[in-house]
């Protein structure tokens, strides 16, 4: 029996502190136990100011799916869970699978992990959510692919949120979690085909917004229930869909797979050097591949 098979209402659960409460809570997450992720984190939702309430909430929308008892098994090693106020037709489970596969092909994926895709139900769509439009989770021992149910209804966005969402997945599994966050979203809206139309002039017009690849990936970072915030994220994801673009149009898709399977690749005399010059992981993938580094890449690609 693992730690996590426990009655929620023992008298264990009730003495524990928030420390210990938040341990468990995302270590049941990590697992998709929701139940018991949900149940912990509920009681100490509000711990330490407030911090981890971005968390809670993105436990409490997958909760509020897992509550409706309904997934179905698609095929391929991919299903799809939603929750009781949607209900899914053939047609979204074939496009699902559908996009699994596209992703997959285009960028030359073997996959290694099965996919569950959750539906998010409308009622957590909200403002304090800061994952509201869909977001990757690396679960245990699967893929876990959340995108808002209410795009049911837009087959376009759907069909966008799932293959970028699709492409975290690939990412995570084939660099072992080790790409940053600015090559994570090029390659994510590659996927998804983003449109760039007006990127260029954007930067053209003010050069100081073009960010080097820390600052980029820590643009990612910002608190998205901040309006105040909203234009940097927005530049942040504009810059990263034009790299991914310069490089998908310059090297080809299947390219940009190589890159991510280089980061897995090397030997214990290779990642030593790499400790010891300050090498970073995407440096090093992206030499290997396309012969240009990543400050490199992003000289060459700014407008």
């Amino acid at each position: 029996m693992s730690e996590l098979d426990w009655d929620i209402e023992d008298e264990r659960i009730e003495n524990l502190g928030p420390e210990v409460a938040w341990r468990y809570a995302i270590r049941a997450y990590e697992a998709d136990d929701l139940n018991v992720a949900h149940s912990l984190a509920a009681r100490f939702g509000g711990a330490w100011g407030g911090s981890l309430l971005g968390y809670y909430r993105q436990i409490e929308a997958e909760w509020t799916t897992r509550q409706a008892n309904q997934s179905r098994d698609l095929g391929d090693g991919v299903s799809l869970e939603w929750p009781s106020d949607i209900s899914p037709r053939i047609a979204d489970g074939e496009r699902i699978v559908r996009i699994v596969r596209d992703v997959s092909d285009r960028f030359r994926w073997q996959r290694q992990r099965r996919v569950r895709v959750a539906w998010l139900s409308p009622n957590v769509d909200a403002p304090w959510f800061g994952l509201r439009a869909g977001y990757y989770m690396n679960k245990t021992p699967f893929h876990k692919i959340c995108v808002p149910g209410g795009l049911q209804s837009n087959e376009t966005e759907m069909e966008a949120a799932l293959a970028h969402e699709v492409a975290h997945a690939m990412i995570q599994e084939r660099t072992l979690g080790n790409a940053p966050i600015w090559l994570h979203e090029a390659v994510a809206q590659v996927a998804e085909h983003r449109n760039i139309n007006g990127v260029a002039r954007t930067f053209r017009s003010d050069p100081t917004l073009w960010l080097d690849p820390e600052e980029l990936s820590q643009a990612f970072g910002t608190d998205r229930r901040d309006a105040a915030n909203f234009p940097g994220i927005g530049r942040a994801y504009a810059q990263a869909a034009y790299i991914g673009r310069w490089l998908a149009e310059t090297h080809g898709e299947p390219a940009l797979g190589q890159v991510l399977d280089a980061f897995s690749d090397n030997s214990f005399v290779e990642n030593l050097r790499m400790r010891v010059t300050g090498q970073t992981a995407a440096d090093e993938a992206l030499r290997q591949v396309l012969k240009m580094g990543e400050r490199e890449i992003f000289e060459a690609c700014e407008p």
